[in-house]
């Protein structure tokens, strides 16, 4: 029904769920049309006819197989309380809009603002010695009277010990996933992010339900957690892997 909000989020899926329909492609569509219902009401040739379009990417657009699969994730999604956010929501956070990669779209579990007022991204190493938990500690500790939210991928190591301590200290604390929210990876912070989300915080993937932790997945989600924060910490890591991909994507951002 044009104008349902029900149904142009079910029209954001599809599309979400398209293959071969990447990021930058979608943004045009969405650009160049208005909305998700419109592009797949549109014909093969007014899209074609979209500048820079990836025509490749066109091929499956508006596949009923697809829709169905849609319609069966939104009402997964209304029974977990899990948000879909396109890039031009008013909730989709600011500081993603300025980065050209930026998904399309967001799957969110939680209520934290995705766009607060002030907040501080902390990475590292997934063994992490005494000393780098006992600063990650101490360091959040000392943001408790600036309100800052705590942004991190819910990774083994630094990751989680921010996690943590931003839930035990009462602030506001943001996991970005590499998969979909249907799982938690690694397992065993289920419970962490249960807690995150109680709390006030939240989770956020660019990624549907059924999507694994796969490895090309994390470089996806560090550039989202780069965007998102107004600092970057490393606290301790080796010369490459995410945590230095995650400072190098900060500062290709700003």
């Amino acid at each position: 029904m044009p104008g349902d909000p029900t149904h142009e989020s079910i029209c954001c899926l599809t599309l979400s769920m398209t293959p071969g329909m990447g990021a930058a492609t979608m943004r045009l569509l969405l650009q160049h049309m208005g909305s998700a219902q419109k592009v797949l009401e549109a014909d093969a040739d007014t899209l074609l006819h979209i500048p820079h379009i990836n025509k490749n990417a066109l091929a499956h657009i508006g596949q009923p197989a697809l829709l169905y699969s849609a319609e069966k994730e939104w009402t997964w999604m209304l029974k977990n309380n899990i948000r879909l956010l396109s890039y031009t929501h008013t909730d989709y956070p600011a500081q993603l809009l300025g980065i050209p990669d930026a998904p399309p779209f967001l799957f969110v579990k939680g209520t934290a603002a995705l766009t607060p007022a002030r907040s501080v991204a902390i990475v590292g190493t997934r063994t992490p010695s005494s000393w780098s938990r006992a600063w990650v500690e101490q360091f959040i500790n000392d943001l408790l009277p600036f309100g800052v939210s705590v942004i991190s991928g819910m990774a083994l190591g630094i990751d989680s010990y921010a996690h943590k301590a931003a839930v035990e200290f009462g602030l506001s604390t943001i996991g970005v996933l590499g998969h979909g929210l249907d799982r938690m990876y690694p397992a065993n912070h289920r419970s962490l992010a249960q807690r995150m989300v109680e709390q006030g915080g939240a989770l956020v993937t660019e990624f549907p339900s059924g999507v694994k932790p796969a490895k090309e997945n994390f470089p996806m989600r560090n550039r989202i957690i780069a965007a998102m924060a107004d600092a970057v910490l490393v606290v301790e890591s080796g010369e490459s892997g995410g945590s230095i991909i995650t400072a190098k994507n900060a500062r290709k951002y700003r």
